[in-house]
């Protein structure tokens, strides 16, 4: 047994040596179990025009899809191997294996439809496919992985081989099972990997596995070996797709899908763009785009023109090997001539009621385009809309649909209308106008503002010069406060020839007061507080006496 060992590590050596560009055809997608279980599939490929009545089947496991497997496909053909890649419910690693067996006893049972050799089927896997390979292939007659389907077929195989099996999550009881049935079992690692076993030995070079006997092999790859046996199997790229498979319009932004994958990993992508049918791709879309890539909004230039337009996906991996996948070929239409003007709707100001003149309103509105609002000017009409002469604001940008207006003090009028004139990139444009409103004169202010508690140091008695005091006050007007002013009188508020403050804001309400040392003491000092508002209205009140010492 350990020659058919030797031999079979030397052939799987050797193939994976033979990259040839052999010919090959592929079925997807065959169900080989439940056909209400989408996981049960496999990909099968043949070798082109092979014309042997029987040929031998390598089942390849993946570690999750079968798509993994296709960069092997070739490997086998070309030697003239059929080469299945089965999918596999993947919800338990010691569930995985049933799936397996089925896919053996479904190749078996159409055996003749594939040209297959049911005596010569084996079992390759790599990473957590590998541990299923092995699994599967030692329990096969033992019935533990068994389904039901297919169940007048043997779940039996010939061999099974593994790359990087993860072994920690096989036991001592696996290894003397090996022993007892015969399975010729072949395992590739590299050198210095340690494989663990749920024993008492604890962790155990994988050398140990000679003590099961001449039927399971484990071949070390230094780094030396490693380096003579480069990778130049290029990525898969597939199912690309531009905006759904539907023609576009140029200047129109859609989204690129694609999948891909390579037996090392995908380190990035580049999309390119044929306008011939794929004959040529002059056009690069994008580049640099990360391994893990999958979508890409494309904005499609607006010039752009082509009847029979194909997008193209180029994989690469990190030792420069690649491989391009391309879509259906599309349409790009020309975009017809924009000539629809923007929309402007509910034109409004002050709710519709009378404005005053001086005073300030709020202009409202809503706007949009087929394309886009470039600019926006708001108008004034005094002629019932014939013509705009007033310009409140020109040039405001999209999205803006209001604006304040204070309007000018002198604009009387008993028939204005508001207009929005919005204009779209072509220069299409439309006038929405408000319905018609008055412009009243503004009403003479007479009436004076209102100033109240007015307070020296929280109402003191008494204030000594150089000490700092804060004054305090409330002041209001029907209108607006234009200025405030701070006096001092020192005869009980029947003058107040000295000035505190003046200019004061209209909301201060408050002024800290340091008495100066050149003020002559007094027992009747009074504060006051003049309030002017924009229409030259003075309102004032005076603070209680109080001593200046």
């Amino acid at each position: 047994m350990i020659k058919i060992t030797k031999l079979l590590l030397s052939a799987l050596i050797i193939v994976l040596l033979s990259l040839s560009a052999y010919a090959q055809k592929v079925t997807h997608d065959i169900s080989y179990g439940d056909l209400s279980e989408p996981t049960m599939t496999a990909d099968l490929y043949e070798p082109e025009g092979e014309t042997s009545t029987l040929r031998p089947l390598v089942i390849f496991v993946s570690a999750g899809q079968k798509s993994e497997g296709e960069p092997y496909s070739r490997l086998f053909t070309s030697a003239g191997f059929l080469f299945a890649c089965v999918n596999y419910k993947v919800s338990s690693l010691f569930t995985a294996p049933t799936d397996v067996l089925t896919s053996v006893r479904y190749f078996k049972a159409n055996a003749k439809q594939w040209n297959i050799d049911p005596k010569k089927i084996a079992l390759f896997g790599v990473s957590s496919g590998a541990t299923v390979a092995v699994l599967a292939a030692t329990s096969a007659e033992t019935g533990e992985y068994e389904s039901g389907l297919w169940s007048s077929e043997s779940s039996q195989v010939a061999a099974a081989s593994g790359i990087f099996a993860t072994l920690a999550t096989l036991d001592r009881e696996w290894v003397e099972q090996i022993s007892q049935n015969n399975l010729p079992i072949l395992l590739l690692h590299k050198d210095q990997e340690t494989v663990v076993l749920h024993s008492a030995t604890g962790k155990t070079k994988a050398a140990k596995f000679w003590e099961a006997g001449e039927q399971l092999a484990v071949a070390f790859f230094n780094e030396h070996i490693a380096q003579t046996v480069p990778d130049i199997t290029p990525p898969m790229v597939r199912n690309v797709t531009v905006n759904g498979g539907v023609d576009l319009t140029a200047g129109q932004t859609v989204t690129i899908n694609w999948e891909s994958s390579d037996n090392i990993g995908v380190i990035g992508h580049e999309i390119l763009l044929s306008t011939d049918g794929g004959a040529s791709f002059a056009e690069g879309i994008t580049k640099g785009l990360a391994g893990n890539v999958r979508t890409f909004a494309w904005a499609s230039p607006s010039t752009l023109r082509a009847e029979n337009a194909v997008i193209a996906i180029l994989a690469f991996d990190a030792n420069g090997n690649r491989r391009m996948g391309s879509s259906a070929p599309f349409k790009v239409n020309a975009q017809s001539p924009d000539s629809t003007p923007p929309t402007v709707n509910n034109v409004s100001i002050n709710n519709g009621q009378d404005l005053t003149a001086g005073e300030s309103f709020t202009v409202t509105w809503q706007s949009s385009d087929n394309v886009a609002i470039a600019s926006q000017d708001l108008l004034v009409s005094f002629d019932e809309g014939k013509t705009f002469p007033f310009v409140i604001v020109a040039g405001l940008a999209s999205g803006i649909s209001n604006f304040t207006w204070k309007v000018p003090e002198t604009m009387v009028s008993d028939s204005v209308l508001i207009a929005v004139l919005a204009r779209d990139p072509n220069g299409n444009q439309r006038l929405g106008v408000s319905t018609p409103f008055r412009i009243k004169a503004a009403t003479p202010d007479t009436i004076s503002p209102v100033v109240s508690n007015v307070m020296v140091g929280g109402g003191v008695k008494r204030v000594k010069r150089g000490d700092a005091v804060t004054i305090n006050w409330q002041s209001r007007d029907n209108q607006t406060i234009s200025s405030q002013t701070i006096r001092l009188s020192l005869d009980n508020g029947q003058t107040f020839p000295i000035t505190i403050a003046t200019g004061l804001s209209a909301d201060t309400a408050s002024f800290n007061w340091t008495p100066g040392q050149e003020l002559s003491k007094t027992k009747t000092a009074v504060i006051q507080i003049e309030a002017v508002d924009k229409a030259g209205n003075k309102g004032s009140s005076n603070s209680s006496k109080f001593r200046i010492k």
